[in-house]
């Protein structure tokens, strides 16, 4: 379920006769257009299988953008998850701070982790320590 896709605001999420947003197909238009398929592997997954994608053919970012769940606990699992699998010295970025149950899930995390959240307006940061493996 999109939440957005009855909003006047977000027609470019209509959904496609297969449930995907439109917004999908312009992205990989996109990447093709610009001739990054040998850099960008689009793959249709949740933020949790991602991670555990990731994870297990050892993919190590030094960046990565969460667009979480929205709701509170699954947003932990999903900083949890992701932060194992950032490189150190990485930069683990998300919007959304907005909302109560991301800043929340964020502030366990870090209080967790003793970390710091770097924000700016609706974007928060975590950078990872090099020291840490």
């Amino acid at each position: 379920l999109n939440m957005w896709v009855n909003k006047v605001v977000w027609n470019h999420l209509s959904v496609t006769e297969d449930g995907r947003p439109t917004v999908y197909y312009q992205f990989l238009a996109n990447i093709m257009e610009q001739n990054l398929t040998n850099i960008v592997l689009p793959v249709s997954m949740s933020s949790i299988i991602g991670a555990r994608f990731l994870q297990t053919y050892q993919f190590r970012p030094q960046l990565i953008y969460l667009d979480s769940a929205h709701e509170q606990g699954e947003t932990l699992i999903e900083l949890a998850l992701y932060w194992n699998i950032l490189r150190p010295g990485g930069v683990l970025f998300g919007d959304d701070f907005g909302w109560l149950s991301v800043r929340c899930d964020l502030k366990k995390f870090t209080y967790i982790r003793n970390l710091t959240i770097e924000h700016l307006g609706n974007t928060w940061h975590l950078k990872k320590s090099l020291d840490l493996l």
